[in-house]
């Protein structure tokens, strides 16, 4: 059990002050004459103390029992104040290095976060290319100098089941199965991140990329999309699904389409939206380490 040394140092005021009132309310214990309260404090402190000068002394069998039970009580409270006040430096040692330490593996961590961030920044970079690409109508696209556009319009999808032109996967992926792939490697990525960095000291990049995660395994559904565009046969589908999203503006209720091929697309803008909006936090956030 630790003790303050405050603590110890009023206890020892207070035998001081406990002993004082006994000798003044009971001065025929005590060989002075006349015992007044500087008195009974001054013979309280030299007894607490052991000095003893000899100028007053007890003269009775309670006041020799009182004054050497303050002496002894005065020994003890000295060595348990000595030991406290070790007690104190060497917690405020232990605590200095743990401080040491925390930052070491503070810095340490920074470190490794940031090296990570290198690379995942690539894959960052290819994602973010895919979605503009993705939300980006062909005849706006001019030499892959298209951007992000987070308030892109239901209609801006019409294009995704054409051929893609990030060759950079391969030379006859859809635009809709290029998004897929570097949402599937950015997942993965941000999974690994997740698993070996101890990020808990940044709640609000760990909330983003758990929701970006999260985000992401809702927008499964339109797994459907890509099995249609790639099945033989299902050219007059893919023309009348692009038909459909080129009239609509706005993105439309799902609860008004529900099983039809709509409904996949609907799930794809909604997650795509929410995906931009996740991915630039957490692009800030690692840019502030």
């Amino acid at each position: 059990m630790r003790i303050r040394p405050r603590i110890v140092f009023v206890m020892y005021l207070a035998v001081i002050i406990v002993c004082a009132a006994l000798y003044y309310f009971i001065p025929s214990m005590l060989s002075a004459k006349n015992i007044d309260v500087i008195t009974s404090i001054y013979f309280s402190v030299i007894t607490i103390t052991t000095v003893g000068y000899g100028d007053i002394g007890p003269v009775s069998y309670l006041g020799k029992i009182i004054t050497a039970s303050e002496a002894f009580v005065g020994i003890i409270i000295i060595g348990l104040f000595l030991n406290a006040l070790w007690q104190s430096y060497t917690q405020k040692i232990a605590d200095d290095q743990e401080q040491i330490l925390l930052k070491q593996q503070r810095e340490k961590s920074i470190n490794r976060i940031k090296i990570y961030y290198s690379f995942l920044d690539t894959v960052m970079a290819s994602f973010k290319l895919s979605v503009a690409e993705l939300t980006t109508p062909i005849e706006r696209r001019r030499e892959l100098k298209f951007t992000i556009n987070q308030d892109f319009k239901f209609s801006d999808l019409k294009d995704i089941f054409k051929f893609s032109i990030i060759l950079t996967r391969g030379f006859n992926k859809s635009v809709l199965q290029n998004y897929v792939d570097s949402e599937s490697e950015m997942k993965n990525e941000l999974k690994y991140f997740l698993a070996n960095f101890d990020i808990y000291d940044y709640p609000k990049l760990h909330e983003s990329i758990v929701s970006f995660l999260t985000t992401s395994k809702s927008s499964d559904g339109y797994d459907g999309l890509i099995s249609i565009q790639t099945s033989i046969g299902n050219h007059a589908i893919i023309n009348h699904t692009e038909k459909v999203i080129q009239e609509n503006e706005t993105c439309p209720d799902i609860n008004q389409h529900q099983s039809t091929l709509l409904v996949p697309v609907i799930l794809l803008y909604q997650s795509v939206k929410e995906q931009i909006k996740l991915i630039n936090i957490i692009e800030q956030e690692f840019k502030s380490f």
